[in-house]
């Protein structure tokens, strides 16, 4: 870590999970590069990608392309879906007090970071919603598409909105960004669960729950429910912000996937009256499992 960072530690951390592919990261570093609120870091954390993966990142981490924020590369090595582990390890790494989490198939809109971070309160986790691209542009999309602005121009939110009426696509009302506070005021705010492509707190708050379960092996069942829970068990409540901080999602098909075993992980924290977890950021016999890299 250079001395120049760890003196002028960033207000917000930007927590993104990875895991083998390097275009879309690519693309999401594009969208990075034009926030408008430039005052982040950006951990990646690499859920066990190969090595050319890995040397693309760790390339701009040590200062290719000339990005205007510090990355740190935070990896473990592949041994199946650990999600859970290599975030609480991305948080170890951060040095935000705030966190913003975003997922490798997520291209944020260049006002992400300053949305998130203006909706900040303490005691809350503020959630933003997802834009599911269509198929052919999801196939077609490349770095220098989203540094044009073409995701969040009017073209193409006419294209979504088409492909939405003709049942292409769902959730395309999402797509509507809304920022003005006079229009604001007639958005019923809904409490809608925490979607962990796209939510924010600060980092205390998450401590409060010790981060993720990492006993949580597998994708789906739980995953993102259960840190829900847990912080709702120690009053920390989702605020969802439809029609503002917004991220545009790869089309890929949704895999029916179900584990019995998240499902006992899940109902035995359900039981529990704290939202602590021994499993988590901080745990007494863990072994750092992975290398940060500057």
């Amino acid at each position: 870590m250079s001395d120049n960072l760890t003196e002028n530690r960033p207000p917000i951390s930007i927590i993104l999970s990875v895991y083998n592919d390097w275009k879309w990261l690519e693309m999401i570093l594009a969208a990075l590069r034009m926030q408008t609120r430039r005052d982040f870091e950006v951990i990646v954390a690499d859920d066990g990608s190969d090595e050319p993966f890995c040397a693309h990142v760790e390339a701009v981490a040590n200062g290719a392309d000339n990005y205007p924020f510090p990355l740190i590369h935070v990896w473990h090595p592949d041994e199946g879906w650990r999600k859970n582990k290599i975030l609480n390890a991305a948080i170890r790494a951060s040095h935000g007090e705030y966190l913003i989490f975003l997922d490798g198939d997520c291209i944020p809109h260049p006002k992400l970071v300053e949305e998130h971070y203006d909706a900040r309160t303490p005691g809350r986790v503020i959630a933003g919603r997802r834009v599911t691209l269509t198929q052919e542009l999801s196939d077609r999309l490349s770095p220098a598409l989203v540094s044009e602005g073409y995701l969040w121009s009017a073209s193409h939110l006419l294209q979504l909105l088409w492909a939405g009426l003709t049942g292409r696509q769902r959730h395309i009302e999402n797509s509507i960004r809304i920022t003005s506070p006079q229009l604001r005021r007639f958005i019923k705010e809904r409490r809608s669960g925490l979607v962990g492509c796209n939510f924010s707190l600060f980092r205390d708050d998450l401590y409060r729950v010790n981060g993720f379960d990492e006993r949580y092996q597998a994708p789906a069942t739980g995953e993102d429910t259960d840190l829900e829970m847990r912080l709702n068990k120690e009053g920390i409540y989702i605020r969802t912000l439809k029609h503002m901080i917004t991220v545009y999602h790869k089309c890929h098909p949704t895999l029916p996937y179900s584990s019995p075993e998240n499902a006992a992980l899940l109902e035995e924290n359900r039981r529990k009256d704290s939202g602590y977890t021994p499993y988590g950021i901080l745990q007494e016999t863990a072994t750092e499992t992975s290398e940060s890299i500057q």
